[in-house]
């Protein structure tokens, strides 16, 4: 798996191209030398310095982390409740600007958003736990799902009982 850090600095790298083209249109302005303000530069370039600093972190705790990662995790490729939430925080925040009826119903899609997120995670954490109880009654296939016909029953003091025996 990738480190995060890459995307950081990916994100730094853009920040300070922007403030270097911003200092530069600050000099070919029509309203003279000093148009730009100096605090939207600082604020840009400050922006870009924090996420350096937070990619040289992320860098540095992605290569000490060397705890063992769970047999079973839950993690899925897509999510869509998640798209869901993300949109209707969005269309709340426009409607802000708009009018009250577009931030109702940027509340109504991330409420719905959020149900169907909860109900993700839900499913997720049952079907670990249906996984983990699985594996566990096989006991020389811990962490995996028997198949069926798997399953044998242990010979009790020597007698019958297993599987395939009368």
């Amino acid at each position: 798996m990738r480190s995060p850090a890459r995307t950081v600095l990916l994100w730094a790298v853009l920040l300070g191209v922007l403030t270097v083209v911003l200092v530069g249109f600050d000099a070919g302005s029509d309203l003279g030398g000093g148009a730009t303000p100096a605090l939207a530069v600082a604020l840009l370039a400050t922006a870009a310095l924090t996420m350096a600093l937070l990619a040289a972190g992320l860098a540095l705790g992605w290569r000490r982390r060397r705890e063992p990662r769970p047999a079973e995790e839950a993690v899925p490729d897509l999510s869509m409740p998640t798209v869901v939430v993300a949109l209707g925080l969005g269309g709340a925040l426009v409607g802000v600007e708009v009018g009250v009826f577009l931030v109702l119903i940027g509340a109504g899609v991330t409420l719905l958003g959020l149900g169907a997120l909860v109900a993700e995670l839900r499913s997720a954490r049952q079907a670990l736990e249906a996984a983990g109880a699985a594996g566990r009654s096989e006991e020389g296939n811990a962490g995996t799902v028997p198949t069926r016909g798997s399953y044998a029953t242990p010979k009790q003091d020597g007698g019958g009982g297993g599987a395939g025996e009368p």
